[in-house]
């Protein structure tokens, strides 16, 4: 099971699509009023998560999980 690096929380996605916009891989995509991320297109700039205004896209770094674990 592989663990994505990038998530989206959708209750706090507002659909302003400034995230798609800003990706310049296309690696957001967007249906039923919500975005995700395509992992297979993703080059984890964070461009998507510095261009949120409410904060719905997190960085999950395996560092963190193994400090927790420490």
């Amino acid at each position: 099971m592989m663990v994505e690096p990038l998530i989206v929380h959708p209750a706090s996605c507002k659909d302003c699509h400034k995230c798609l916009r800003e990706c310049g891989v296309g690696a957001i995509g967007f249906k039923d009023n919500q975005v995700w991320i395509i992992e297979d297109k993703c080059i984890y700039c964070g461009n998507c998560i510095k261009t949120c205004p409410q904060g719905a896209k997190e960085a999950l770094f395996e560092k963190k999980k193994v400090e927790s674990f420490l």
